[in-house]
């Protein structure tokens, strides 16, 4: 007769553990309405203090951080982007515009910031997020591209059999 061993661990222990229904059930979901892209302010905040009037310099946006500020209005990865996601981007375009006016040290901030938004192929590998193309769409689909396919094995060798050995062909000559 066996001894009696540690009770089994439950299934929220188990490390390869599939995911039940009750799992499933904490997942939240929200709707939400997707907003626009926002305009950049007119000029960067965080100019120098003018000493004689007190007011805040108006430093402009280089040119880099316009351009790349279109691009990400017209990523497709930015198409459900709500409020928050957009003031985080903001922020982005401010450690953008204070790197390519020189400040070498926003580099790793802004890496770090633009990689929540999937802005490296690693990026979005990491966060799962595949860019779709008609052809791969198809595949996954199951219907044929419209590239012409190539013949399959079977029908490239149909004529070939294969033919059953004999002691006689095993033989050395």
């Amino acid at each position: 007769m066996g001894a009696r061993g540690p009770a089994p661990k439950s299934p929220e222990q188990l490390a390869a553990r599939s995911k039940t229904a009750a799992d499933k059930a904490h997942i939240r979901i929200v709707t939400s309405e997707v907003v626009p892209a926002p305009d950049l302010p007119a000029f960067m905040p965080g100019g120098k203090i003018d000493e004689d009037t007190g007011e805040i310099g108006r430093t402009e946006w280089p040119e880099q951080t316009l351009t790349w500020w279109k691009c990400w209005t017209e990523d497709p990865l930015t198409d459900d982007y709500r409020n928050s996601d957009w003031l985080d981007l903001l922020d982005c375009a401010l450690i953008h515009g204070r790197l390519w006016n020189g400040d070498d040290k926003a580099a790793g901030e802004l890496r770090l910031r633009m990689s929540r938004h999937g802005a490296t192929k690693d990026d979005r590998a990491r966060l799962r997020i595949t860019y779709a193309t008609a052809d791969l769409t198809e595949k996954r689909a199951g219907t044929p591209a419209s590239a012409p396919s190539r013949p399959s094995a079977k029908e490239r060798r149909g004529g070939l059999r294969s033919v059953p050995q004999t002691a006689d062909d095993l033989a050395p000559f």
